[in-house]
């Protein structure tokens, strides 16, 4: 009897043995699958590899292609969606490499309260109030900076995400500015909504007479454009939310093209 007691004592201890084994990798297991799960925020971790990072690129090359791009969407019958604008000769579809106009229309982060060494973290925006200024000219445009990019990015690396320009007090110093449907400065509201209605209706002001149209679609691309009766429109403001450039668009409409 006394045989068959450690026996069975013998027994139970290997299978408490075992089961704790058992349990031991089943815990293992857990962290190992809950860590290689862990890459939604790849730059946060530090885990992964630098080539799987989005990085800030303002090289020729990339500016060149963002500019042929933005030319080839205004070129091909764009609408108020495609969240594209030219001022001058240059066509910009939001978002664009700040790069590309940084040369020109600066501004100082001092005035902000901020020093050259300033950055924006991985996908924060500022606000849209930049005011950004030219030699020589009698007219701004504000904008506001967005970083697209997995890590860290100085000002001139980030992307202009909304952009503004109001000529209301400029006189006759204003740049040459066109919009989808050929629209420009002193298009009447006939001609505003005879390329598209404000699907988010307007405002008028009672004291001015100056309308102001609003369209918004997906809630992520939106113009807003001020119009008078006796300058047509006046001001412009358009602006993105969406996190990266649609490249795919210039590419689809190729295809269909072929």
């Amino acid at each position: 009897m006394k045989r068959n007691k450690a026996l069975l004592m013998l027994l139970i201890c290997v299978s408490l043995v075992l089961m704790g084994c058992d349990r031991r990798l089943d815990i293992r297991d857990i962290i190992t699958d809950a860590s290689e799960g862990e890459g939604d925020n790849k730059a946060a971790s530090g885990n992964a590899d630098k080539e799987d990072l989005e990085l800030p690129d303002i090289t020729e090359d990339t500016l060149k292609k963002q500019a042929d791009e933005d030319r080839h969407i205004m070129q091909n019958n764009p609408t108020f969606e495609d969240c594209v604008i030219s001022v001058g000769s240059t066509a910009y579809s939001l978002p664009f490499s700040y790069k590309r106009i940084s040369d020109e229309w600066t501004f100082n982060l001092s005035d902000y309260g901020f020093d050259e060494n300033f950055m924006l973290g991985p996908n924060e925006r500022t606000t849209d109030t930049i005011i950004l200024s030219k030699e020589n000219c009698n007219y701004n445009i504000v904008i506001g900076l967005y970083n697209p990019y997995d890590v860290k990015c100085t000002i001139e690396e980030a992307y202009v995400y909304s952009l503004t320009i109001d000529i209301r007090e400029t006189g006759a110093d204003y740049p040459i500015m066109r919009l989808p449907g050929e629209l420009s400065w002193g298009a009447t509201f006939s001609d505003i909504i005879a390329v598209a209605h404000p699907n988010q209706g307007f405002d008028v002001d009672e004291e001015t007479g100056e309308m102001t149209l609003y369209y918004v679609y997906d809630y992520e691309n939106y113009l807003i454009l001020t119009v008078s009766e006796m300058r047509g429109i006046s001001a412009v403001t358009i602006k993105t939310y969406k996190g990266k450039r649609d490249i795919d668009k210039q590419e689809n409409t190729e295809e269909q093209g072929n």
